[in-house]
């Protein structure tokens, strides 16, 4: 058993490594040069900033369940685009061992987390891939290959970034599991299926049951059916009863996370077109099939007849609205094992890949070629999720992977037994072949003309030869060629693929710091083991360009600063508004203008003290910011009347404005003797800074915050950065190394010490608890008044002042307030403290790892000690 396990991996191991090899020659520039770290767009900088954040928590206090930079909860970001996937926790975890010995921890976290979130999910569809093909009983030889199209030309989409990455890595090892239970009724099968199925949903919930489980069930439908002739001496073979009540009990402790959280999403969150809350969308139509072709998003496909240009087109198939772009020779492979090979199971992939070409027809109720959309609609219990068809489209290539293998065997055993061995479909072969090369030789732009012509040439050369050659060698030798050639020609034209889609406007390249004043802002990371308090928010974008904005749900987070911007759009599925927001933009007041907009740019710190509160209507917030009084009086909403320093109405004269007050401390950081790092021109040096200085500050280019620090050095001021040092007299602090200063000078410029100089809050004296969802520290307020917090009103929120919880009232409409007496007072303030999230969460991840590599290696184990050919049959 041991040299069984020993052997299987071993071939896992090749097949991997050689896939990654393959990925790096097709996108060299994420592999390879590192000259992107994400693109600029919705899915591909989704995994990446998740990652990122999972860091941010676990350095910053452990598992967290509000991102109070962004003003959302995190089961948005888990539900809507799986923020707590194994491969993003695997990135995070990798990636806080690797941090001590980094001298630049902020840029090694891209390096970790481009080979560890790709590397895992790579890894998932190998294990799945050898499964299928292992099962298939294929040459060692020819499972390699197949797994390298597999990882390479198959996951193209995967490797450019796509959102759902780690939940279509599981469709090998489900669609393994679905037709063993299918080809030999065993109960451990199902219980495996529903294990995995379990996996991929509740890592994301929303996109797993809806774009990942329509090729599911296409694939279920497709088995179902090509078993049907064998239903009548099928034997149901169960599984003990311990087995089921066990399986059942960890799978319910995998999804119940995501169970609770939908529960908070529908309960906290206001998300227009989504189908919560009352709107249109997704969920209002649940259980109505006919719903489903009335479904206004389902419109847009990509039609049968195109589906072979685009799966040759590498300079136009992108996939966001079209079929995916597969490669050439994959094609030919997968065409000759349906006419060569006599295996049955390639029929269930082939009708699979059918039903997923029918789905990309028009929606209608009416045409020949809609049987897929009736499919979906009347058994598919989550066909109502669906918005896009592109999205599922993205898995077939994965079904052409066992079929494109048995191709491949069938030319090795052509090449080993001669052409007697298939002489009647061989013939067939190359007729069909002959007549795709008239076809293809004027449907095509030139290039790619040349290039599906050659692969259909170098085929039919290889055919030539297992006809007309009948020494065993050089048939051999012409096998291995025209493999080889096909690969090379896909890899090539996969490379010229990747090149045309990450097209520039797209790329994040790292380096790169525009000026701020007219063109986008492009940083490339923050510290991920680093966590600033801003004092201040931002309200617009920088430079009025949204190029900061993913749309997505972790921006905030990742760049490090409260932005109130987006609750000035109307919400969408991409921004989702907490309930208390729901109304923020079309908060008009009497002169038309926003009124909670006008009051955030009025004074942009994210907490102050009001001189007073007011029981008032909200009407009286736009009479308060009129008058200038937006930062002396709070309007309170509820019982509030018998509160302290509460009045019964708005006073008639001018309030006296609290002083912001301020202390400036300086430094002297000695030059000499420090970390000095040399490249392109310039000397950074790293120093300590001193034991008084506040870790929770950085530098910051986004708000009020980066005039809080400055640095002087020999010849004047140095400018603050944000991020990686990119030229000389630049500093940074806090971001690229934690409890670090980085200097630079040009080369031959080396001064002895500079001067750090920060303007620090005599109210907010010290932060002593800093994680995402809780914040603790020392405020000294100067008079007796409401301390108002720029957060969004939540019954989850819980507020203590010097160890005493306090009731939080709702101040201003939409934000956090408490009353507070004179003097210096210890104040924690922390969401959903004893949340049952908390610890489910965790046990969730842990069941999860153990329940997929249990079922792994009970499938390894499995497959390996079958005998031969007994599984899949013959025709």
């Amino acid at each position: 058993m041991l040299k069984l396990w020993k052997r299987q991996w071993f071939l896992i191991g090749v097949s991997g490594g050689l896939s990654l090899a393959a990925a790096a020659f097709m996108v060299p520039q994420l592999y390879v040069h590192g000259t992107f770290d994400h693109l600029c767009r919705h899915d591909p900088e989704t995994g990446y900033q998740a990652a990122f954040a999972l860091v941010n928590q676990w350095s910053n206090g452990g598992i967290s369940l509000w991102e109070r930079f962004d003003h959302l909860d995190f089961s948005y970001s888990h539900l809507a685009t799986g923020f707590y996937t194994l491969s993003n926790v695997f990135s995070a975890a990798l990636f806080l061992l690797c941090a001590p010995f980094l001298t630049h921890p902020a840029e090694g976290f891209y390096w970790v987390h481009v080979f560890a979130f790709n590397g895992f999910n790579l890894l998932l569809r190998t294990v799945g891939g050898y499964l299928i093909l292992r099962r298939l009983r294929l040459h060692p030889a020819v499972i390699v290959t197949a797994l390298v199209l597999l990882n390479s030309m198959l996951s193209m989409t995967l490797h450019l970034g796509l959102l759902t990455n780690t939940l279509y890595s599981y469709l090998p090892l489900l669609v393994y599991f679905i037709w063993c239970f299918f080809e030999e009724r065993r109960a451990e099968y199902f219980l495996g299926a529903v294990v995995i199925l379990t996996i991929a949903v509740a890592s994301s919930p929303l996109f797993g049951l809806g774009y990942f489980y329509e090729v599911v069930h296409f694939f279920i439908v497709a088995a179902l059916i090509c078993q049907i002739p064998t239903w009548r001496s099928a034997v149901w073979r169960p599984a003990p009863r311990r087995t089921v009540l066990t399986i059942a009990a960890v799978c319910l402790l995998i999804i119940l996370p995501s169970l609770w959280m939908f529960r908070i999403l529908h309960a906290d969150f206001f998300i227009a077109g989504s189908g919560l809350q009352g709107t249109q969308g997704r969920l209002n139509n649940a259980f109505q099939p006919l719903k489903y072709f009335e479904h206004p998003h389902l419109k847009d496909v990509a039609y049968l007849e195109k589906f072979l240009f685009e799966s040759v087109n590498y300079f136009e198939g992108l996939w966001e609205g079209h079929w995916p772009w597969l490669g050439a020779g994959v094609l030919v492979w997968a065409f000759l094992g349906l006419v060569l090979s006599r295996v049955r199971a390639k029929w269930i992939f082939a009708a699979a890949i059918l039903l997923v070409l029918l789905s990309n027809t028009p929606v209608s109720m009416h045409l020949p070629f809609g049987l897929a959309h009736w499919i979906n609609a009347l058994t598919n219990p989550f066909s109502f999720l669906l918005r896009t068809l592109h999205m599922p489209t993205l898995l077939a290539p994965f079904l052409y992977m066992p079929l494109a293998a048995l191709g491949l065997q069938a030319g090795w055993e052509l090449a080993r037994q001669g052409q007697g061995h298939n002489q009647r479909r061989l013939v067939i072969a190359i007729v069909l072949l002959l007549a795709g090369m008239m076809f293809f030789s004027y449907q095509l732009y030139f290039y790619i003309k040349v290039y599906v012509l050659g692969v259909l040439a170098l085929v039919l050369g290889f055919l030539y030869v297992m006809l007309n050659v009948e020494a065993p060698l050089l048939r051999r030798v012409a096998c291995v060629l025209a493999v080889l050639g096909l690969l090379a020609m896909d890899l090539c034209a996969g490379r010229v693929y990747a090149n045309h889609y990450l097209v520039s406007d797209y790329l994040l390249r790292p380096r790169v710091r525009p000026n701020l004043s007219d063109v986008p802002l492009l940083v490339e990371y923050q510290n991920p083991l680093h966590l600033p308090f801003r004092e201040y928010m931002r309200t617009d974008p920088v430079g009025g360009q949204q190029i900061l904005h993913s749309g997505q749900s972790y921006y905030g987070l990742y760049y490090k600063y409260p932005a109130f911007d987006r609750y000035f759009l109307e919400p969408s599925i991409y921004r989702p508004l907490p309930k208390v927001y729901k109304d923020a933009y079309t908060d008009a007041g009497p002169d038309g203008q926003n009124v909670v907009k006008q009051y955030l740019e009025a004074d942009r710190r994210v907490m102050f003290l009001a001189a007073a509160g007011i029981c008032a209507p909200d009407e009286m917030r736009a009479e308060i910011l009129r008058r200038g009084l937006s930062r002396q009086v709070v309007v309170i909403d509820g019982k509030c009347a018998q509160l302290p320093s509460v009045l019964a109405q708005l006073p008639s004269g001018e309030m006296p404005a609290a002083p912001e007050r301020r202390v400036s401390k300086s430094w002297r950081l000695p030059l000499a003797g420090s970390q000095a790092f040399t490249k392109d021109g310039l000397v950074e040096y790293r120093v300590d800074l001193p034991a008084d200085f506040p870790t929770a500050m950085a530098t910051g280019l986004f708000t009020q915050d980066q005039a809080l620090l400055r640095m002087r050095g020999p010849d004047g001021a140095l400018r603050p950065v944000q991020g990686k040092i990119l030229a000389p007299y630049e500093f940074d602090i806090n971001n690229v190394a934690p409890g670090k200063a980085a200097v630079s000078f040009p080369v031959g410029v080396a001064p002895m010490e500079v001067e750090l100089t920060a303007s620090l809050s005599t109210e907010i004296k010290k932060i002593w608890k800093n994680t995402q969802d809780r914040l603790g520290f020392t405020y000294a307020a100067m008079r007796d008044g409401w301390l108002v917090l720029h957060w969004p009103y939540d019954s989850k929120w819980s507020l203590s002042i010097d160890g005493q919880r306090v009731p939080i009232y709702r101040a201003n409409k939409y934000f956090l307030a408490t009353p507070i007496a004179a003097g210096d007072h210890a104040i924690e303030l922390s969401y959903w403290p004893g949340s049952p999230l908390r610890i489910l969460i965790p046990l969730s991840l842990l069941a999860t790892i153990a329940a997929l590599f249990f079922t792994i290696r009970w499938a390894l184990h499995k497959v390996g000690t079958t005998p031969s050919g007994k599984e899949t049959g013959h025709e």
